[in-house]
């Protein structure tokens, strides 16, 4: 029976590498960003682990990219763009799996949210700038850096812009106030001024606008507009994450139940937890009641 027990250990066992920062390409971008904080090892393991993953909600995300295009003319698909041209021309081209009215409803309304684009600098333009003297490097690909014209503002201003298509403002965006929240805008600030800085006249200090659009029956399409405004002072605080993140190098786990079981978060359980026994743990331990002490 020893034998038997010891030879099952053996073979169901599973034994692998940890996951480190030294055997992946020393560039940061937002999307793995975005989980440091939260959990070192989910960064880590998105690193690794990103390409795995077909993205969710191909439609949504073909409409987004459709919708960005024809607001900002600019889109990192050649095959987007290829679709969205053929579509202009020919009202009877079939995108994907969409009927005609819900593609000239995603058109109406990028023609709504393009007013806001005065002028273009650069749209959907990838950037890559060197973190000091370190081997590592930021990219950021913002959708727009140009100028703008919004509603509430008397005069148009430079600024980073991301355009946003989305089913409801209020409830994705009704209630962003950290600053993990808006960690996009601080790469896409903090990126463009260091690139400015390296490869143009002057270093630019930009704002950074969310262009938000909602897709609704409305005859006359919502748009809410975020700005936000960042100064060299706050890149000491981002500065503080990148270096820890470059030093980083045990990428240990967070493990509660927001970030593995998704509770109060809007993204659900962890994608990570096959590589995360630490975050099953959480969720598939066993539990023990005694009925008559229950509520």
């Amino acid at each position: 029976t020893n034998i038997l027990m010891s030879y099952l250990f053996m073979t169901t066992i599973k034994i692998t590498n940890p996951v480190t920062n030294e055997n992946l390409p020393k560039r940061l971008r937002y999307s793995t960003l975005l989980n440091y904080p939260n959990c070192p090892k989910r960064f880590i393991l998105s690193r690794k682990l990103q390409p795995r993953f077909k993205k969710k909600n191909e439609n949504d995300m073909l409409k987004g990219s459709l919708f960005e295009y024809w607001a900002t003319g600019g889109t990192s698909s050649p095959i987007v763009a290829n679709m969205a041209e053929k579509w202009v021309t020919d009202k009877a081209y079939k995108i994907g799996k969409f009927q005609n009215e819900t593609i000239e409803k995603v058109y109406k309304a990028a023609q709504s949210a393009k007013k806001a684009f005065v002028k273009t600098l650069f749209a959907n333009h990838e950037f890559i700038i060197k973190l000091g003297k370190s081997e590592w490097e930021l990219e950021f690909h913002p959708d727009v850096i140009g100028v703008v014209k919004l509603p509430d503002f008397p005069e148009p201003f430079a600024a980073i812009t991301d355009t946003k298509y989305t089913a409801s403002i209020q409830e994705v965006w009704g209630h962003k106030e950290s600053k993990l929240d808006f960690l996009q805008a601080m790469v896409y600030i903090y990126g463009f001024y260091h690139y400015s800085k390296q490869n143009m006249e002057k270093a630019m200090l930009l704002p950074f606008v969310y262009q938000i659009t909602e897709h609704n029956d409305f005859s006359n399409p919502i748009h809410k507009y975020v700005i936000i405004r960042a100064d060299e002072s706050d890149f000491i605080e981002f500065e503080h994450l990148l270096k820890t993140i470059m030093n980083d190098k045990e990428f240990k786990p967070k493990v509660n139940h927001f970030n593995c079981v998704g509770k109060g978060n809007q993204f659900g359980p962890c994608r990570y937890l096959d590589e995360c026994p630490e975050g099953r743990v959480l969720i598939n331990k066993t539990e023990v009641f005694n009925y008559g002490s229950l509520k």
